[in-house]
């Protein structure tokens, strides 16, 4: 039995069974900001979780940060600059460039496939840095939560994920997001 839990102050209450429609045609569904879509074909549930606006944000500081890089070398009036101004620049420019990496590294995607079919699921994370391939037996999904987090003003954030008879937690979604009316 699979039950959709939900996050409490002191531990989860449980709402309900999950599970398939049973429609044969696709049924689509996706969060507000577009990051997390849900399908549904015939026995296959996938779901999708892509953070293209933290990639575009991340690629966006990388390329502001390799610019002041190569600006300290290559612009027209750089040999004017004293040793420690081009010091200060290519400092500046690295740290904008390893933090838009550090967003994108920190922001995979994550595709989940559950075969009702077959029984089986696989869930696939691919990243910068990783890639991993997890398969299971669907009956081995014991809960589907969302997990509580805060951003910076204290405002509450959720992701989804699945937990394992073996106790394994896997994330369906690498980034949190606000709201659970989506889910």
């Amino acid at each position: 039995h699979l039950a959709v839990v939900a996050p409490q102050r002191h531990g989860c209450v449980t709402v309900g069974p999950l599970a398939f429609s049973g429609a044969r045609s696709s049924v689509a569904r996706s969060s507000p900001t577009g990051d997390m879509r849900i399908e549904q074909r015939g026995d296959v549930l996938i779901a999708r979780a892509t953070p293209g606006c933290m990639w575009i944000f991340g690629v966006w500081f990388v390329a502001g940060g390799v610019l002041a890089l190569a600006m300290t070398f290559v612009a027209s009036n750089a040999h004017e600059l004293a040793w420690w101004e081009r010091l200060f620049a290519a400092m500046i420019g690295l740290v904008c460039a390893a933090a838009g990496l550090w967003v994108i590294v920190g922001a995979p995607a994550i595709r989940a496939v559950f075969d009702r079919a077959t029984g089986r699921a696989v869930v696939t994370t691919m990243g910068l840095r990783t890639r991993s391939h997890v398969e299971f037996a669907c009956r081995d999904v014991c809960v589907v939560d969302l997990e509580q987090q805060e951003d910076s003003e204290g405002d509450p954030m959720y992701r989804v994920r699945v937990w394992l008879r073996d106790g394994r937690a896997i994330v369906l979604q690498s980034q949190p997001m606000h709201g659970r009316e989506w889910c």
